[in-house]
């Protein structure tokens, strides 16, 4: 069995120190919600190793890809941001993949990866602030975007959670994922790379196969269209 997992399963000081397969999960990861239930989830599929399971975890980081049918969150959000629409930035850091690359390594852990072990799948880290820098240098209006700071960031999550609790509907901002935002989540990808022969494809490459599945390089670059257009 292969199991779909993530990075934020795996143990993270969130300081920017690079975090491998064998770091330790911390206590402040388990007061948020989604990176204690995956870990949680790991620790199941553990248990059926323990009991017999073959099975073997793939951890992703933030995964950014689309085809024509198909749009996640992360993918979403990197052409807001191309296109102004997001003013601020987070002050932390995080791994990035390909889904191209994610893809591939599900297929080799199949093939080669080792029964209870956990492969990091990471092809890039980057802070935020350089997330925002590269698609400006791409022609996007992420330059004029601003740090988000702590006490600033939480307000606004407290605020989007109670309007949305009012409205009965889901906040698109919560407290966990500011305090996520706010560190340096940094992972060693070399035990894919070793174990699984995974190659990664440039995320510079990624970006920009993204952007241009939103036809936004050709229309920006040439002047035809203005990136506030984009829906």
């Amino acid at each position: 069995m292969i199991h779909t997992s993530s990075t934020a399963a795996v143990g993270s000081i969130g300081d920017g120190t690079l975090s491998n397969e064998d770091t330790i999960f911390q206590s402040w990861q388990m007061r948020i919600g989604y990176m204690a239930s995956k870990y949680l989830a790991e620790l199941e599929v553990m248990r059926g190793v323990a009991e017999g399971l073959d099975a073997v975890m793939v951890n992703p980081g933030i995964v950014v890809g689309r085809s024509h049918s198909i749009e996640n969150s992360a993918s979403q959000l990197l052409r807001d941001v191309f296109a102004g629409k997001v003013p601020f930035y987070p002050i932390g850091g995080a791994g990035f993949v390909d889904i191209a690359d994610v893809a591939t390594a599900h297929i080799l852990a199949w093939q080669k990866g080792k029964c209870g072990e956990r492969y990091i799948v990471v092809s890039k880290n980057l802070r935020y602030q350089e997330l925002f820098e590269i698609l400006a240098g791409y022609g996007g209006r992420s330059r004029s975007a601003v740090a988000l700071s702590r006490g600033l960031g939480r307000l606004i999550a407290l605020g989007a959670e109670f309007f949305s609790s009012l409205a009965g509907l889901r906040s698109p901002i919560t407290l966990d994922s500011i305090r996520l935002s706010e560190r340096t989540l940094f992972y060693d990808n070399t035990k894919s790379c070793h174990e699984l022969g995974l190659s990664y494809l440039p995320f510079e490459l990624t970006l920009e196969r993204l952007l241009n599945s939103y036809n936004l390089l050709f229309k920006f670059r040439s002047g035809h269209e203005k990136p506030a257009a984009v829906t």
